[in-house]
């Protein structure tokens, strides 16, 4: 078997895998983004009926709705955050292993085979990473916004009247 069989060979391998991981990786941020759409459309219809006077303003079911849809949004930014970190661990695993191996190819072998998560990878992923753009960080900015949304219904529940 020459080296660009051997190279072929494990590329393949080593390619699929890639695939295999990029398409969990994005059924995880779609889940992530229809739970949260899910999240704050319910959010937005219980908003709708306290602005439009169809429930008690009091209500300690409309405070505890608010809560708990907030806090469920954060859990499942939690959750959406580790899964995603450990489809990064497995996608570098596999960047290391393809590079580890590449190390001992000739040029004009590398040169046949393209990086398995891209072309020119290091040069993409930095760049990507410079300007702080990354799927990565949905959940972070999810979980912000429900926070946000705790310290407004915080706010709004406190009579601030009551201090001079």
């Amino acid at each position: 078997m020459t080296e660009f069989e051997k190279a072929s060979s494990f590329y393949d391998r080593i390619r699929e895998q890639v695939r295999s991981e990029d398409t969990l990786y994005n059924q995880r941020i779609i889940w992530l983004i229809s739970m949260q759409a899910f999240l704050f459309a319910t959010l937005g219809l219980i908003l709708q009926a306290y602005l439009s006077n169809e429930i008690n303003q009091s209500s300690p079911l409309l405070t505890g709705s608010f809560v708990l849809i907030s806090i469920t949004g954060i859990l499942v930014a939690m959750v959406s955050n580790r899964v995603l970190s450990n489809g990064r661990v497995a996608l570098n695993g596999l960047r290391d292993a393809w590079d580890d191996f590449a190390e001992g190819l000739g040029p004009e072998t590398l040169a046949l085979l393209p990086h398995p998560r891209g072309k020119h990878e290091k040069s993409a992923r930095q760049n990507i990473w410079s300007r702080g753009i990354s799927s990565g960080n949905l959940p972070a900015i999810f979980a912000f916004v429900w926070l946000c949304f705790l310290a407004f219904l915080i706010v709004e529940r406190l009579d601030l009247t009551r201090f001079p």
